[in-house]
């Protein structure tokens, strides 16, 4: 009866950090990453390895050229490289625009796929902070 109990209530506190951690996220729209980071063209062969600020101008270049969308997954993580960053699931690719810091934004250039996860159904920024997606994966852990 004490395992039922623990259980439920471990199983209570993950629904609440993950509602909590999905709360916090934000997507930044075209419009948003120009004014931030500028646009430059998008070079799969560099962005891993690019600054935060050309990394973001790129991500913006890719939102505007839409060169992914229905581009097969494994042929964009061809041409940029694995990913190396997490969105919620290993089906979504995710690249970092800036390195996690813990109580501070992380920038993710995400792959959404389609719902046969073949494809890419569409290309978003994200925002979070890194201190709520740690707390998901801890709770997890436990």
């Amino acid at each position: 009866m004490k395992k039922i109990i623990i259980s439920l209530i471990c199983m209570h506190i993950c629904i609440f950090v993950f509602a909590a951690s999905r709360l916090g996220e934000t997507y930044m729209s075209l419009k948003q990453a120009e004014k931030k980071w500028g646009i430059l063209s998008f070079d799969p062969k560099t962005f891993k390895t690019q600054s935060e600020i050309k990394k973001g101008a790129m991500a913006a270049d890719l939102l505007k050229s839409k060169k992914y969308i229905k581009s097969d997954l494994r042929d964009v993580a061809k041409e940029i490289g694995e990913p190396d960053s997490y969105f919620f699931s290993d089906t979504i690719m995710a690249y970092e625009i800036t390195p996690p810091e813990e109580n501070k934004e992380q920038w993710q250039i995400i792959f959404i796929p389609d719902q046969n996860l073949k494809r890419v159904k569409d290309v978003k920024i994200r925002i979070f902070l890194i201190s709520v997606d740690k707390l998901l994966i801890s709770a997890f852990m436990a």
